[in-house]
């Protein structure tokens, strides 16, 4: 370990700095947001919570269910206050005033990261390199525009590892209320900061930060305690308010997520590096979304994510790395173990992507300071962030089509059964909840059970054959893709057709196949068509 404290940084170095950073940022994101207008199908299940708390319902998915429909606290109570503070009248202003604050968000974390490394004493190079390649990255800008609630889990991410390098002068209640502004955001990222935790006490980088491993741990203790007290009164009242603190989307989605013992659980921990060739879902740190799963991307892109990822977690190891890095290494590591083992969704990603673009950045400037040639890791970098801008440039015009054609039929749904039901009462099965969702307002026997308590029941009941579970529900409506209800069972098969009836097809197929230049075009023809059944009475 060569570097045991940072260099301080130059003090007149030129006006280019957080500033400058955080503009070009806000740039970035708020010009993805205007020429993609994407809306996340998750931001409709949650504002849908949010509108019914604005209008005076209760925080509830279904009016009179107190279900834990959502995951973030922040998530939910941000738009909702806007749209309170707006008077409920208009969708489309509360989404873009959460959208000033989700940018202004992300801008934040950008310029975070490239103070962390000046005040880690990295070069410039290396400072910008960081922070250029988080504000290009695909799912960070676009998870940050798009209603999730990913920009406040990198902003406050990106603080907890600045106070980290600034060291304990506060008394730790800093840190504790970016660890808090991190439970706000998202239940499970004290994963995130404990890993980075770890990394930390394990190598205690900076030179105000180092010291005994003991005064790290009282430390933590502190900002612990200042975590603790800050988002206890959540925790307090979703227990009273829902029944559980636990939020029911995560009980939904644990169902069939079997997590293997632990001599397996530490087999897969130990050989993440050696499997980033294999099938362990590495090419999703740094690719589009859904740019794996889906395909239609250019291979080449897979194999240069993986050569990036693969030299995180081995950064802890390599020569002339600065402790900084090491632990960051460290914490990737963890998080990404910890992402790997659960169901992955593209908008849990950044966090972790953003841990390895700091070490990236080290790795960067442990070259800088070791080469001769300087030209030659300055290229290196270059050449990943044209790779990385290009993918966010292809991103935005395939998002700018996907909420163009794909999403806009679904949300034609939703307002065609809105029209069609009976009533408020009827119950509809589908998978994609989002849009259907909010726009019918109807009762959801949603796929997995986001929203459904029934669907859970059922689930654990009769297993995962959703032509089974259409049997036990017995809902009024039911929305599928073609072949969505397969089942080999002939008997079952012929219960459906004699209870249901073709009662809408919604296709767009066409107006995909017309676009000539569609990256991740099987992304979309996925969702392009939707067949609508009813129940006969």
């Amino acid at each position: 370990m060569t570097q045991t404290n940072p260099r301080v940084p130059p003090q007149n170095s030129g006006r280019f700095g957080p500033g400058a950073v955080f503009a070009v940022a806000a740039v970035i994101a708020l010009a993805f947001a205007i020429f993609t207008d994407q809306r996340w199908e998750d931001y409709y299940i949650t504002f849908r919570v949010s509108q019914n708390l604005a209008r005076g319902v209760g925080l509830v998915f279904q009016p009179g269910e107190r279900i834990h429909a959502f995951t973030s606290p922040l998530g939910v109570l941000l738009p909702a206050l806007i749209s309170w503070l707006t008077g409920t009248r208009s969708d489309e202003l509360t989404l873009w005033i959460f959208r000033l604050f989700t940018i202004g968000a992300f801008s934040g974390a950008v310029a975070t990261v490239w103070s962390i490394g000046r005040a880690l004493g990295w070069s410039r190079w290396s400072c910008a390199f960081a922070a250029g390649l988080l504000m290009t990255d695909a799912k960070s800008v676009s998870f940050s525009v798009n209603g999730m609630e990913t920009a406040f889990m990198l902003l406050f991410l990106a603080l907890a590892i600045r106070r980290l390098v600034a060291g304990p002068g506060d008394g730790g209640w800093r840190l504790g209320c970016c660890w808090a502004g991190l439970m706000w955001t998202r239940p499970d990222s004290f994963v995130f900061f404990g890993s980075i935790a770890l990394g930390w006490w394990l190598f205690f980088p900076g030179s105000r930060a180092s010291g005994s491993r003991k005064a790290i741990a009282g430390l933590y203790v502190r900002a612990g305690a200042v975590c603790a007290a800050l988002y206890l009164p959540w925790f307090v009242w979703a227990w009273v308010y829902f029944g559980s603190p636990v939020p029911h989307t995560v009980v939904a989605k644990a169902i069939g997520n079997n997590i293997p013992g632990w001599p397996t659980l530490l087999f897969y921990f130990f050989t993440l590096p050696i499997r980033v060739w294999g099938t362990g879902k590495w090419d999703f740190f740094l690719l589009p979304t859904y740019a794996v799963e889906f395909g239609g991307w250019p291979r080449f892109i897979v194999y240069i994510g993986r050569v990036l990822v693969a030299v995180v977690p081995l950064a802890f190891a390599l020569p002339r790395i600065g402790r900084s890095t090491r632990a960051l290494s460290v914490a990737f590591a963890i998080s990404a173990f910890y992402l790997l083992c659960v169901q992955l969704f593209p908008w849990y990603m950044p966090p972790a992507a953003m841990l390895a673009f700091l070490v990236l950045a080290g790795v960067l400037e442990a070259g800088l300071g070791s080469v001769r040639r300087r030209l030659i890791p300055l290229g290196a970098a270059a050449a990943v962030l044209l790779f990385t801008g290009s993918l966010l440039l292809a991103s935005a015009w395939q998002l700018r089509q996907q909420q163009r054609i794909i999403e806009t039929q679904r949300r034609e749904i939703g307002t065609w059964l809105k029209a069609k039901s009976s009533s408020p009462a009827d119950t509809v099965f589908l998978e994609p909840l989002g849009y259907i969702g909010y726009y019918s307002q109807l009762k959801m026997f949603d796929y997995p059970g986001l929203s459904s308590p029934e669907m859970v029941a059922a689930r654990r009941e009769f297993g995962e054959n959703k032509l089974l579970l259409v049997a036990a529900l017995k809902p009024r409506w039911v929305v599928q893709r073609p072949g969505e209800l397969y089942s080999s069972d002939s008997e079952l098969n012929g219960w459906f057709v004699g209870h249901y009836e073709p009662a809408k097809i919604f296709n767009v197929g066409d107006q995909i196949a017309a676009i000539p230049f569609l990256p991740g075009r099987p992304y979309l023809k996925f969702d392009q068509g939707f067949l609508v059944w009813k129940r006969k009475d």
